[in-house]
């Protein structure tokens, strides 16, 4: 049993209800705990300290706050006078001594047991008086909060909530109605947390952030919202600053009805906030799940003004530019600075460190300042102590270690922070990257799939998904995901890019420019996006219109490398292509794909010991006995083992080819219309001198609609006895049929002249 009775009273520490012979009050959540305490502390001296770190659980409040939660413990008690059973002591705290007409039944673990209420009290009005610089201010302070609605309501539902299989509840931004617009942080952060302690609870999926928050409320309906997220709940709400007054309205829909299950105001001083917070999401746990419900590992309360730095750095970071990043790691040094035992604080900035130390996967140059990775680690390790169950930090932790290529730890660490907070899509993702790394594709859809189910608005989260489809043959699959995500984010331009690739490797030449050409428009004076029609033009064997498109963009961008290397390559002017890469390689001596790009360009040229002596020490381990292919180092693992048999190295080369062999048969998949592979394999066969088996796979292909790039693979001498074969010649006829009619249907629909 979970009962407390006294007097004529019987006190419900599951439902929170009071009763007294047919009077039933359901308390709020604080009020519950209040009451718990002085029941099982009695005729000893209370003092406020002391409630404060047992019924608000280490929060500091405000001395209003405590007279209050008293206040309507004492009137729901109903004695004659307020002494009666709970009795002031001034300045120093309260006595207890309950009716001693029935026994007090106590169970463990009471004190800290959470407890829910409902909402129809009456509002009662008190007012405070403030004194600032001789003005007299006049503030109301509604003390109600959730009473008897959520009782009155599951009632009227059939208490419908209990019948729920991990309910699924969307919090929406509160929106801010305050006059300054300096306190428009202050509605998302109180969504964010009350989002952060409802994600705790095992047996409710809550809608990530980045999906709740990306709704627009005043034009979307209760139905076109949970139908949006997927939700069966939404809690929505506003805030208003007066002052140092904080007014908060909170309402809880049952999406099925359209109707609130319960609703309440708050009028509080604004470092009442936590309490606050704590009581919504209190109340929507007991509404939703029909019981009282324990949350989880409470956050740590900060001070007000650290609390306050946190959300707008959060509200900055959310901005996802480099000054937006920067202007956010300030606010979280701040917020340490005012309050350093913050641990979110601390893991905040090591994330804004993390990102603005994100490298170009192309250039390998710093986006940012550079942070070291022992500053980001001591952040997160100081994290960790201050907080052991602060599932953000491990988050943060397993995201590095994939970032590092270590991925057991990365595994343990995302596992550990899933554990502590079973709704984190961030660390979903993450085992999906992982799986990928790990090829095991099946296994990272399942947590990719569950990423998107947690925070189905997110535009990376789908693109995720769509990728590890892709990778596993389920093509149209694949591309319906990225379709429905760019409907969500019309302007994600690099939707516009996976499109144009994938329909292009399903023998779509047409579908695949008319993608680019989106891609471009939405960025127009972006090169990289324009390249993308150029390149285009090069994938559907266009060299006239690929050089036109080339001479355009370079009148704009003279320095564009990718161009210029490009029509280098079509112009077969092949030592002015490799200078080129050898001043872009000085220019960006990090840069791994340029140095690729300058090794094929040698092994174009039959040049095998410099291929030898560029690749040697960029994959030192292919030349062990030990090794591993992956699709990082696929591309320069081909040339590297043709370079080994060309200077007579015949046993590491077979060792290492027959190694990429294996990793394509576990890891790419050709199926229902879609390829995701390039001519790897096509070319290991051919350096073998397994001819046959090259000229199958690329039959296969073709039968399947799918494209290979032409220039390159036509000219390698890896391919130079494949490619004088009388079946090869008539694959390569039969592209070239295939390219003229894209190329034709390019023109008449898209235009003669895109791209320049």
């Amino acid at each position: 049993m979970n009962n407390y009775r006294f007097g004529n009273w019987h006190f419900d520490n599951i439902s929170g209800e009071l009763k007294q012979g047919d009077k039933i009050v359901r308390l709020e959540p604080t009020v519950s705990r209040l009451l718990i305490y002085f029941l099982e502390h009695q005729n000893k001296l209370i003092t406020r300290d002391e409630l404060m770190e047992n019924v608000w659980q280490g929060r500091i409040v405000s001395d209003d706050t405590i007279n209050r939660a008293i206040s309507l413990m004492r009137q729901a008690l109903n004695t004659p006078n307020k002494n009666s059973i709970i009795k002031t002591i001034p300045k120093r705290g309260y006595t207890a001594q309950f009716p001693e007409t029935d026994t007090i039944e106590q169970h463990s673990d009471v004190q800290h047991q959470n407890v829910t209420s409902s909402n129809t009290q009456s509002d009662n009005q008190t007012f405070l008086d403030h004194k600032a610089r001789n003005k007299i201010v006049f503030l109301s302070i509604f003390g109600i909060l959730i009473v008897t609605a959520i009782f009155i309501g599951m009632q009227q539902k059939g208490s419908v909530t209990n019948t729920k299989n991990n309910p699924v509840i969307a919090v929406l931004k509160f929106v801010d109605n305050s006059e300054n617009e300096n306190n428009n942080h202050i509605g998302s952060a109180i969504s964010e947390s009350i989002i952060s302690m409802l994600s705790k609870q095992r047996n409710l999926r809550v809608v990530a952030r980045t999906s709740s928050f990306s709704i627009n409320q005043t034009e979307q309906s209760i139905s076109n919202i949970s139908e949006v997220l997927n939700a069966e709940f939404i809690l929505e709400g506003s805030t208003q600053v007066f002052g140092t007054e904080l007014r908060i309205n909170a309402r809880l829909i049952d999406v099925e009805s359209e109707t609130p299950i319960w609703s309440s105001t708050f009028y509080r001083l604004k470092e009442d906030i936590f309490s606050i917070q704590d009581d919504i999401a209190q109340s929507t746990l007991v509404a939703i799940l029909g019981s009282l419900t324990k949350i989880d590992n409470p956050p740590y309360q900060p001070s007000f003004p650290a609390y306050q730095q946190v959300m707008l750095g959060q509200q900055s970071s959310s901005l996802h530019t480099k000054g937006g990043l920067q202007k956010a790691k300030e606010h979280y040094e701040l917020a340490i600075t005012l309050d350093p035992n913050y641990a979110l604080a601390h893991v905040l900035l090591a994330k804004t460190l993390n990102q603005l130390n994100q490298i170009s996967p192309v250039t390998q140059q710093y986006s940012g300042l550079l942070f070291s990775q022992q500053k980001i680690e001591n952040l997160l390790i100081h994290a960790i102590s201050l907080e052991p169950s602060l599932s953000e930090a491990y988050s943060l932790r397993g995201k590095i270690y994939l970032q590092e290529n270590a991925l057991d730890k990365a595994e343990t660490s995302l596992q550990r922070s899933i554990s502590l907070n079973p709704n984190n899509a961030e660390a979903y993702a993450d085992l999906a990257k992982l799986n990928r790394r790990n090829n095991q594709i099946e296994q990272g859809i399942i947590f990719a799939r569950k990423a998107v189910t947690l925070n189905p608005q997110d535009n990376q989260l789908n693109q995720l998904l769509a990728i590890l489809l892709w990778r596993n043959g389920r093509a149209e699959e694949a591309v319906s995901v990225i379709k429905h995500i760019a409907d969500i984010h019309p302007n994600a331009a690099n939707n516009n890019s996976l499109l144009s690739r994938w329909y292009l490797q399903m023998g779509k030449g047409f579908e695949a420019m008319q993608y680019a050409v989106k891609e471009w428009e939405l960025e127009p004076n972006n090169p990289d996006r324009h390249w993308g029609v150029c390149l285009m033009h090069v994938q559907i064997w266009d060299e006239s219109s690929a050089l036109k498109c080339i001479d355009t963009l370079l009148n704009s961008h003279p320095d564009y490398f990718e161009a210029k290397n490009w029509k280098t390559m079509i112009l077969s002017e092949n030592e002015t292509s490799i200078d080129l890469s050898l001043k872009q390689i000085e220019e960006f001596p990090q840069a791994r794909y340029y140095k690729l790009q300058l090794a094929q360009k040698i092994n174009l040229a039959g040049n095998f010991k410099d291929t030898l002596s560029l690749l040697e020490p960029i994959y030192p381990e292919l030349l062990t006995s030990t090794f591993e292919i992956n699709a990082r180092n696929i591309w320069g693992a081909w040339m590297l083992s043709h370079a080994l048999m060309e200077t007579e190295q015949v046993s590491q080369g077979n060792k290492v080819l027959n190694a990429i062999l294996d990793f394509i048969a576990q890891s790419r998949v050709l199926k229902n219309g879609g390829y995701t592979t390039g001519v790897d394999d096509v070319v290991v066969h051919a350096i073998l001198g397994n001819i046959d088996r090259a000229i199958e796979i690329l039959e296969e292909r073709v039968s399947n609609n799918w494209i290979f790039y032409s220039y390159a693979f036509f000219a390698m001498p890896a391919t130079k006895e494949l490619a004088q074969d009388a079946r090869f010649q008539m694959i390569k006829k039969q592209l070239q049929e295939t390219m003229k009619i894209e190329q034709s249907k390019v023109k008449a629909q898209l235009g003669a002249n895109i791209g320049y």
